[in-house]
């Protein structure tokens, strides 16, 4: 949901079963700021454009999303990134704590990351 403080991040298993929703540890600040979700407006979020599978059969997804929880942006939402990993074995889904993206203007919102296997051109244009 937008601008909703009590928004939440949730994964939903593709083929359903009794697992339900699960709550994704990303929603959670570090304890050191002092915040605590629901409150830090955790909205948006966007898949990687594919996950990959490990030497070890698991799957690996990533996530971004949107949340007012840095203590540097004042209240301004930011990006951040977390992992998503289903193990086929046991048929578990393990998520994994947030990480900050730290190349954000910190005065700015960023709400809707852009996600996707971008074409970077050959070399860089030179002005003169």
């Amino acid at each position: 949901m937008y601008n909703q403080p009590a928004a939440e991040v949730y994964v939903v298993p593709a083929g359903g079963g009794s697992q339900g929703p699960i709550r994704l540890k990303a929603n959670d600040p570090v304890a050191c700021s002092g915040k605590t979700s629901p409150g830090v407006q955790n909205t948006w979020p966007k898949w990687a454009p594919g996950p990959s599978t490990g030497k070890d059969g698991k799957t690996y997804y990533w996530v971004i999303f949107s949340s007012t929880r840095s203590p540097v942006a004042a209240g301004k939402a930011q990006l951040y990134v977390s992992a998503v990993v289903t193990d086929p074995s046991n048929n578990a889904i393990t998520t994994y704590p947030a990480i900050y993206l730290w190349n954000q203007d910190p005065t700015l919102n960023n709400l809707i990351p852009a996600w996707d296997n971008f074409a970077i051109p050959h070399g860089i244009p030179t002005v003169m």
